[in-house]
């Protein structure tokens, strides 16, 4: 008991970090799967690696505040030529996000190569290190969360709309939609430097498929949605100290 005390303690904001981007990722999951968008968020963790790159390569002494959001905007950036080549050139989305990703993987070897730099944050984003979370990690997941939170709640209807593929007059789907990507960036970033790529996409598509399966009513899913995230987390910290 006592040395699951200690391994709580050592790792108390990798965990509480990881449980707030999964009640953030709860709380979009289920318009990203009614869009049948289930492969977004694995998406967008490939694409993140090029910005990854060129952020830690020109600047390498970036504080982690300036980090995140600066990931952020590129990953949106580049997700946004998906939106571009979909929407211009009538190219299907999953081929969209098929051509952005591996250019993006494509470019971000080169940089690798060229660069040959190790950079330990880089590693962290990839593979994810509860161990290196810190209380600027458990404040940047405290912030998505909330202002996920207060989104969601404003305009919960409204993407329930959008995600069914609705048109209602003086909803701005577009606008809408441009937002959430945003959030869903913002979670996919914080995800990644706690969680790993590899894990981000679970949080969206395992749990939110088993949400909707169970509930029988929508109102419902969020709540379910959340509660098993938070358990998967639970489970996640017992099965790593085991």
């Amino acid at each position: 008991m006592f040395h699951f005390l200690d391994y709580l303690s050592l790792v108390k904001w990798g965990i509480i970090s990881c449980a707030f981007f999964s009640l953030s990722a709860g709380l979009t999951s289920p318009f990203v799967l009614l869009n049948r968008n289930a492969l977004l968020p694995h998406a967008l963790t490939h694409i993140l690696l090029l910005p990854l790159l060129i952020l830690t390569f020109v600047f390498p002494d970036l504080d982690e505040f300036l980090l995140v959001p600066l990931a952020v905007a590129l990953t949106l950036l580049l997700s946004l030529i998906i939106w571009l080549l979909e929407k211009g050139l009538s190219i299907f989305e999953d081929s969209a996000s098929a051509i952005v990703i591996h250019l993006s993987l494509a470019l971000a070897l080169v940089l690798a190569v060229k660069g040959s730099q190790y950079d330990y944050r880089l590693l962290t984003y990839l593979f994810g290190d509860i161990l290196l979370a810190t209380k600027q990690t458990f404040l940047v997941s405290l912030i998505v969360f909330f202002l996920t939170l207060a989104f969601f709640i404003k305009h919960r209807y409204s993407l329930l709309i959008s995600a069914l593929g609705w048109e209602f007059p003086g909803i701005n789907t577009s606008g809408l939609n441009l937002i959430f990507l945003l959030f869903l960036c913002l979670q996919v970033v914080l995800g990644a430097k706690i969680l790993g790529v590899l894990l981000v996409s679970a949080f969206y598509n395992f749990s939110g498929v088993v949400a909707l399966r169970l509930s029988s009513s929508y109102s419902r899913v969020p709540i379910l949605l959340l509660g098993l995230n938070l358990l998967a987390v639970v489970c996640g910290a017992i099965i790593s100290y085991l």
